[in-house]
């Protein structure tokens, strides 16, 4: 329960975490249906590639995990849902009826939660790197 005290705490006692949650989930939603709504009209009237569509996903979520591991993560279960639901036969319903289209969004999911790790990892180095930066200058 240590880690309680040091992480959740101040977050709580801020009481401004709740705009912030707010706000990552606002964008995740709306980057989300920027690429789905024209993917979903584009798809009844033309094939498109769905694979292109996937990566657009995949290129909002790098975009996106520069940002906030969290809103890229949630941007990227958004995505997979929404490409499910509106995009995969059959249209507006979550079951699928082709195993490819399976395989294709758990590849999606796992390369995005990947990405996101590897900027967080960075974003670590990133900030340790600034830390020792300044302990030397101190020195």
């Amino acid at each position: 329960m240590q880690w309680l005290r040091y992480d959740l705490i101040p977050q709580l006692r801020c009481r401004e975490w709740w705009k912030q949650l707010f706000i990552d989930i606002l964008v995740a939603i709306l980057f989300v249906a920027v690429i789905t709504i024209p993917a979903f009209l584009l798809h009844l009237h033309a094939r498109i590639a769905l694979a292109t569509v996937l990566l657009v996903y995949l290129i909002i979520v790098l975009f996106l995990a520069q940002r906030s591991t969290r809103v890229a993560i949630l941007a990227a279960v958004l995505a997979c849902l929404a490409f499910d639901f509106f995009l995969l036969d059959p249209i507006f319903s979550l079951w699928l009826t082709d195993v490819q289209d399976a395989i294709d969004l758990v590849a999606f999911l796992i390369v995005a939660s990947l990405v996101c790790w590897i900027f967080a990892q960075h974003r670590k180095l990133v900030k340790q790197t600034n830390q020792l930066t300044e302990l030397e200058s101190i020195r």
